[in-house]
């Protein structure tokens, strides 16, 4: 009997030493959530898969550092203004790092039409705020973003950090990509094309990509003006 108590003793500590030197898995990883995001979807969801909200304004809203929002294929047009300063109405206004925004499947491409905004102020269709790291977009296109008579308009405003990858900006008045106030990332296999701006208010001052920021990446980016770009 004794014998049998100190084996099981024995492999007690061993269970113990064992589940010690397992690799630590940060909290942030073990509960990383996953959200959906459709033009038939609704805000009034809980975002899940077949439940999914209609808005990045509110995925945003229910997402935390680690999590990914899916964003099912389809026309995106019904936008409210999410931010706005003495320059710029915010449309889509990013303030939170650390989370993945991507197309659910290589299929289903996301189209981010902000042709119905309003153009009392500049427009950024996008903002990454200052201070928001980490932030990755993945496989979606933005079209149709306008300008005023303020001269400029953004695709993207890149104020934080940001990572954005086979990301389109195409059919604008505005600028593609567009990093400032010390804004970092990286735009890889990014297109930027048939973008300009109204004759008389904006035309020649509108790029495909733009960094005025500190430490930017562009790689297999392009910029120019076709209707039809293949890889």
């Amino acid at each position: 009997m004794m014998n049998l108590m100190k084996k099981l003793y024995l492999c007690v500590i061993v269970i113990v030493l064992s589940l010690a030197a397992l690799p630590f898995v940060s909290e942030t990883a073990a509960y990383a959530a996953n959200y959906y995001v459709s033009p038939t979807g609704n805000d009034s969801n809980i975002g899940t898969l077949t439940d999914p909200f209609a808005s990045i304004t509110k995925a945003q809203s229910a997402a935390s550092s680690g999590d990914t929002v899916y964003l099912r294929g389809g026309i995106y047009k019904n936008f409210t203004i999410a931010n706005s300063d003495a320059n710029y109405n915010y449309v889509q206004d990013i303030t939170k790092s650390d989370i993945t925004y991507k197309a659910y499947s290589a299929s289903e491409i996301p189209v981010f039409d902000f042709s119905n905004i309003t153009t009392a102020k500049r427009v950024a269709a996008f903002r990454i705020a200052r201070g928001v790291n980490n932030v990755t977009f993945s496989m979606i296109k933005v079209t149709g973003v306008p300008v005023g008579s303020q001269k400029q308009s953004e695709c993207f405003r890149i104020e934080g950090n940001a990572t954005f990858n086979q990301v389109t900006c195409s059919d604008n008045q505005a600028n593609g990509f567009y990093f400032v106030n010390h804004g970092t990332g990286a735009c890889i296999r990014c297109d930027s094309y048939n973008n300009i701006g109204v004759k008389g208010i904006s035309m020649g001052n509108t790029d495909g990509f733009g960094a005025h920021g500190e430490g930017v990446t562009f790689k297999e980016c392009r910029a120019c003006n076709v209707v039809n770009l293949t890889r």
